[in-house]
């Protein structure tokens, strides 16, 4: 029998399954509390075989639960959840079909090309019975044990024989249920809805022109437009991936070789199987400079003495020195004295007008002056 819930009544399934078979649970109650279950995951839920479903009034633009479920095969709590448009009265009716959608003739292998695969465990079954709002739809998975979706169809609507992506949705995943939601929907002309997996839209390269051979250059895909679990295949050109990437990961580290043209290639692989097309980004590798230089005198000097630096750097636009007793110079050709005797580094750091590196250190002894008599 068809069971009634009246419109000042609540269906409180608590933590059972409520079995309707093929018969109908109307909940004409337009509260969107008026059903209510005791738990997240394991509370009631509505479960029904083909002709069954639960019904429910609506009259606010308010999210409605749907609590669908089946102990069928594996036991599963996959509910659905609609906010109609406005708060005009609307009768939807919905079930879970705890199975493979082929075992009821909707063909998984048929679907657009926006689409690559259809979740092979079950879909929904959702129906407008009564006035002609749009709602936004959530369906309800589990993504441990699901997989991760990040689309939605619909059979037969609008091309025939077919699942239909229902074009762009918004995904959230979260424990202990993620869920797609589809706004705005309006046809129920086809009552099988399925979640899907969307063949992603190409990845970015984020990153920028490097030095020649420069070490462990970093760049990355934006992985926030995918799911978790997406992994990435990276190739590159002009250059060797370090052993710092790690396989699979968002990011590369090249160490480029000369100069001329590099390229970084990348493909996002989405958890279900949906793979990108490849993404191709050329980076110009711009030549280095040669840091060189001779100091003058380079030998037998003395505290007090005068040390003049002669630069003979390649290609080089600004210059860094460093002393090694705590003084540093700009200039392209400094002098410097040493006051006190000791071991001494000079480090010169050159930079070109690509911002490229090099640099050269120079070590030199420095002794105790000799003292001149001014008495004879």
């Amino acid at each position: 029998l068809d069971a009634i819930v009246d419109a000042s009544g609540t269906l409180a399934l608590n933590d059972r399954e409520l079995a309707t078979g093929s018969n109908d649970m109307f909940v004409k109650n337009t509260s969107p509390g008026a059903v209510t279950r005791s738990n997240v995951m394991t509370g009631g839920f509505v479960s029904s075989l083909p002709g069954g479903s639960l019904s429910r009034q609506t009259a606010a633009s308010q999210p409605y639960l749907f609590p669908t479920g089946s102990s069928l095969g594996t036991l599963r709590y996959r509910p659905l959840q609609l906010t109609p448009q406005t708060g005009a009265a609307n009768t939807y009716e919905a079930r879970l079909a705890n199975n493979d959608a082929n075992l009821d003739g909707y063909n998984t292998a048929l679907f657009t090309p926006t689409l690559c695969t259809l979740n092979p465990w079950y879909y929904h079954r959702l129906n407008r019975t009564a006035g002609a709002d749009p709602a936004s739809i959530d369906i309800f998975f589990d993504q441990t044990a699901d997989g991760s979706w990040d689309g939605m169809a619909q059979w037969n609507t609008p091309i025939g024989t077919q699942w239909n992506d229902m074009g762009a949705v918004t995904t959230t995943y979260a424990s202990p249920l993620s869920d797609v939601m589809k706004a705005g929907w309006a046809d129920f002309s086809n009552d099988q809805f399925i979640l899907s997996g969307k063949i992603p839209a190409p990845p970015q390269i984020l990153g920028s022109d490097a030095c020649a051979y420069s070490p462990g250059e970093v760049y990355y895909a934006d992985t926030a437009n995918y799911p978790p679990g997406t992994t990435y295949t990276w190739t590159v050109n002009g250059g060797t991936m370090s052993g710092t990437t790690l396989p699979d990961s968002g990011s590369v580290f090249v160490d480029w070789g000369s100069t001329g043209t590099g390229t970084v290639t990348l493909v996002a692989n989405s958890p279900f199987g949906c793979s990108t097309s490849v993404v191709i980004r050329f980076f110009q590798i711009f030549p280095q400079p040669v840091a060189d230089f001779t100091a003058s005198p380079a030998e037998d000097l003395f505290a007090g003495d005068i040390i003049r630096m002669l630069d003979e750097s390649t290609d080089a636009t600004s210059w860094m020195w460093y002393f090694g007793d705590g003084d540093s110079s700009s200039q392209q050709f400094p002098s410097h004295i040493y006051q006190t005797p000791g071991e001494y580094e000079i480090l010169l750091v050159v930079v070109n007008d690509n911002g490229c590196i090099d640099s050269m250190i120079f070590r030199l002894s420095v002794v105790e002056g000799n003292e001149i008599p001014n008495v004879f």
